[in-house]
């Protein structure tokens, strides 16, 4: 028994009438009591692909990767139990209560270090998931290296929403995500003066939005924005 998440995530860019694409496929499955088990990143752009997964067995993580300059296969000692991140299922399972701070050893993916990840719990309310109140736990998460996310879930461990730097996900029905979402087109004519990071190549973004639409923070306190 696990629970496997899967996400995916792509970009679209015009650069010199010509336009970008860049997709990112994630794919988490860990134990029922939030141990990892197995991480995937698929990353597609510019007709290339990379490919990087990690597994974790006996006490070992395997990081195997793949892309235009080759493989690579990398082995790292870890101990049993070791999460990806903390999670609302092992949260629960602690007994958790208003104030309290918690703390773990989790696996990044990225530095392939165990490194440690705090998690305090701010508050129980109530709040739309799935278009019914529930009872929910918001809990504010920091791990070491400066990444910080709100975790939102229900007394039974649903997460229903999750807020980490300028990203957001929330719980919907299956009818809500079948539904064609239409990909914000990007296109830019205006030169900088400074380079920008990866595909992105716009000084300014401009978005019309028809007919005129609700705007709120994306992100609490942060200057993006998402339509409502």
């Amino acid at each position: 028994a696990c629970v496997v998440v899967e996400t995916r995530k792509v970009r679209e860019a015009m650069r010199e009438n010509a336009r970008f694409t860049d997709e990112i496929q994630e794919k988490v499955v860990t134990g029922l009591d939030g141990a990892a088990l197995f991480f995937q990143s698929v990353h597609l752009s510019g007709g290339e692909r990379q490919q990087q997964s990690v597994t974790l067995a006996d006490g070992q993580a395997i990081f195997e990767g793949f892309g235009p300059g080759g493989s690579q296969r990398d082995a790292v000692k870890v101990p049993r139990g070791t999460m990806f991140g903390i999670n609302p299922d092992w949260l629960l399972a602690q007994g958790i209560a208003p104030g309290q701070r918690f703390e773990a050893r989790v696996l990044d993916t990225d530095s392939r270090k165990l490194v440690r990840e705090t998690a305090v719990v701010r508050q129980r309310s109530r709040e739309p998931v799935l278009g019914v109140e529930r009872e929910v736990w918001v809990v504010e998460s920091e791990r070491e290296g400066g990444i910080a996310m709100t975790m939102v879930f229900t007394a039974a461990g649903d997460l229903a929403r999750l807020e980490a730097e300028d990203v957001a996900f929330r719980l919907v029905t299956k009818e809500e995500l079948d539904k064609p979402q239409a990909i914000v087109h990007v296109e830019n004519t205006v030169p900088t003066d400074f380079e920008l990071p990866s595909w992105d190549s716009f000084s300014e973004i401009v978005l019309e939005v028809l007919p005129a639409e609700v705007w709120r923070p994306f992100v609490k306190e942060s200057e993006y924005l998402q339509v409502a």
